[in-house]
């Protein structure tokens, strides 16, 4: 007679996943979120085609930064109120007073399509269990006059942001604000024509420049 030998309790578990075919999470198994390592090129892909449409689908990326949970920075709303171009801010509340403003300009083009995929997965590098220790603003707005809509009405002071980052675009200057860009490399006109994989190592480099700030 053969002896009965136990499974490793590792193996019972992963089998148990497999066949139930449900996430970790629902088991209170944890699972590791954000980091760079969250960062990937389908996600970039996937939310440039989302959010890249024409008109822009500005409530898409509230869902987006929502699902990255960030919380509402005006209020109760991931949207400035009244303002004459889109502004959608997502907030990740710090340990710290210091807070870090993460900007993407949209430009109407491919650019302002990627810029805004970009801050989505800047914000996941950020899904993590203990807060950060700043506290970090994640904020798209439509070219110029959505620029001047937040400058006019932040959901923070500007004199208390210790340091802002853009993402893509021309480095430049809101009112009262130095940015300093982040290069994302030459965005070609089509989507379907950007290097995703190299867009992904150059948004890591700004979690870089956003955990440096």
């Amino acid at each position: 007679m053969v002896p009965r030998t136990r499974a490793p309790a590792a193996l019972i578990a992963g089998v148990a996943l497999s066949l139930a075919g449900c996430k970790a999470e629902s088991l209170g198994v944890t699972v590791p979120r954000g980091g760079p390592d969250a960062i990937s090129m389908e996600d970039l892909q996937r939310d440039t085609q989302l959010l890249g449409g024409a008109p822009r689908d500005w409530a898409g990326l509230e869902q987006r930064l929502q699902q990255m949970r960030t919380l509402p920075a005006f209020g109760a709303a991931y949207r400035l109120p009244g303002a004459p171009a889109a502004v959608v801010c997502g907030q990740k509340s710090g340990s710290g007073d210091e807070i870090v403003l993460v900007a993407a300009e949209d430009d109407g083009g491919t650019e302002g399509a990627v810029a805004l995929a970009a801050l989505v997965s800047l914000a996941k590098a950020w899904d993590v269990q203990r807060p950060p220790p700043k506290t970090l603003l994640f904020c798209a707005w439509a070219g110029e006059a959505g620029a001047r809509a937040f400058a006019g009405a932040p959901p923070a002071p500007l004199r208390a942001i210790g340091a802002a980052i853009r993402v893509g675009g021309d480095a430049g200057a809101l009112p009262g604000l130095s940015l300093q860009q982040v290069d994302i490399g030459e965005i070609p006109d089509r989507p379907g024509d950007v290097d995703f994989r190299a867009l992904r190592e150059r948004v890591v480099a700004a979690d870089r420049a956003v955990r440096g700030g």
